[in-house]
């Protein structure tokens, strides 16, 4: 007994170390991913994360402006926005978006700021003549061309970028370049105005720390009345109705995803190494079938019959007809047999009381032959059940 549960708290012993291992292991990869993630995809406004753009909205919302989010419906620009962010969408723009974006930039006083790297968000530069090259080395530190965005002076910007832009135009002015390959330029779309970038970090909330980033920032909406609308898109980060796979994102990149998968996880491995069943165990027929009273019956009298035991069915009877014929008058059916039947007689005027007298001195004789036994056990059922032709 001892060696057994020695035996079961070395098991419990392992399984709870493996499990706290799994756990400080889990922690950590979360722990080490949340920096990168945040819970939302790098640029979003909803991110906190050093990769993230929230500061930027909250900055936006502090020098007066009204600053809104495209998202949870369709890709639609507002005709009263004077400004659209669009940085580092994860999801490529289709044609229609495309073509709204075209179209909102028809109008005068429009201005989209579009930060994209190669594969993502690609398809709206190349629709305003630009293509995504790598750069020959990747850009930390870059310091502005031409002395245009001097509302305040930006000095040098951390890019962190290794893209540039190539153009198929000629009507842009580059602001930020790598060498000769352009970084950021600004550009006439319809009526409006473009600024494209291939360094988003300066739009991030590590990259806001920067005061060249932050000037920079500063110089592109400058240019706005106090009230203006902002808006910065949040469909092309996948916070969109039309998305089907919401719950899995949910699941796997939220904290408490990653919680209730672990949960999950060791529930099933306790259950399973406990050999624990998820419900109660049903019976087989054979083990719900219950024997029929009859066959008690009868392997009773086989064993009475086997005994000899003839005397003690004859008592048993006998006291058996003195207690039924006893309950509905009230009698004592310990009285010697012929007070009993005087007694019983006074109650019931129908009663044959010599056939009483006689069958329970019968029934008190002692040795008798079995078929005599049987005869006289007959005659008792007829005395006690009414439906057999007895007197009650």
């Amino acid at each position: 007994m001892i060696r057994r549960l020695q035996s079961r708290l070395s098991t419990d012993l392992v399984i709870v170390l493996l499990l706290f291992a799994g756990l400080v292991a889990f922690s950590t990869y979360t722990t080490a991913r949340r920096p990168e993630q945040g819970g939302a995809p790098p640029c979003s406004t909803h991110s906190t994360a050093s990769s993230g753009a929230a500061a930027l909205y909250l900055w936006l919302e502090e020098l007066g402006y009204r600053v809104r989010r495209i998202e949870n419906g369709p890709f639609r620009v507002a005709n009263e926005a004077r400004l659209l962010f669009v940085l580092a969408p994860s999801q490529p723009f289709d044609d229609t978006s495309t073509r709204l974006v075209q179209s909102w930039l028809e109008k005068p006083g429009h201005t989209l700021v579009l930060a994209v790297e190669w594969g993502r968000g690609d398809g709206l530069a190349r629709s305003l003549g630009a293509r995504i090259l790598p750069l020959p080395t990747p850009a930390e530190l870059l310091t502005p061309t031409v002395p245009l965005l001097i509302n305040p002076p930006p000095g040098p910007v951390r890019t962190a970028t290794g893209w540039g832009l190539h153009l198929e135009r000629t009507d842009f002015v580059s602001h930020l370049q790598a060498g000769r390959v352009p970084v950021l330029v600004s550009l006439s779309q319809g009526q409006g105005r473009v600024f494209l970038t291939t360094a988003a970090a300066p739009f991030t909330n590590a990259g806001l720390r920067d005061p060249g980033s932050a000037r920079l920032i500063y110089n592109l909406v400058a240019g706005l009345e106090p009230g203006a609308l902002i808006q910065f898109d949040e469909v092309h980060h996948g916070y969109s109705d039309e998305q089907k796979d919401e719950l899995l994102s949910w699941l796997f990149r939220s904290p408490w995803g990653w919680a209730l998968l672990y949960s999950a996880t060791v529930t099933l491995g306790w259950i399973v190494l406990h050999g624990r069943r998820f419900g109660r165990p049903v019976p087989l027929a054979e083990q719900v079938r219950r024997r029929p009273q009859s066959e008690y019956v009868v392997s009773m009298a086989r064993l009475f019959r086997r005994a000899g035991r003839r005397t003690f069915v004859l008592r048993h009877n006998h006291d058996r007809l003195k207690r039924e014929l006893a309950r509905p008058w009230r009698i004592n059916p310990d009285l010697p047999d012929d007070l009993f039947v005087d007694e019983l007689a006074r109650c019931h005027d129908s009663l044959d009381a010599a056939a009483l007298r006689n069958l329970l001195a019968r029934l008190s004789a002692g040795q008798v032959s079995e078929k005599e036994m049987v005869h006289l056990v007959g005659q008792v059922e007829n005395w006690i059940l009414p439906d057999r032709g007895g007197w009650r």
